[in-house]
């Protein structure tokens, strides 16, 4: 853990840290099928349905990024931890 009950914490200060790999190798796959939508899109030059693929893409790729950063929990204002409600192992 990175503090323990009673630290003091400033606002913004990572709190703790979530296992990011899954999401990292989400968000690589997503920005692969962008670049292939993108590529099919500009083979196709205005085609409604590669135009449709590359937008879905982006949206994958940014709900990917927000995973990873989900990832890490800062908190919120300045204060002193309190005690955890969850422990390693524990599912939240």
């Amino acid at each position: 853990a990175l503090h323990r009950e009673g630290d003091k914490v400033a606002k913004g200060e990572v709190l703790f840290e979530i296992d990011a790999q899954p999401a990292r190798l989400r968000l690589a796959k997503a920005e692969a099928l962008l670049r292939r939508a993108a590529a099919r899109l500009k083979k196709a030059k205005g085609d409604e349905e590669a135009e449709a693929d590359v937008a879905a893409a982006r949206a994958d790729v940014d709900e990917a990024r927000y995973a990873v950063e989900a990832a890490t929990v800062r908190s919120p204002l300045a204060g002193r931890v309190r005690t955890r409600s969850a422990d390693v192992g524990t599912v939240v």
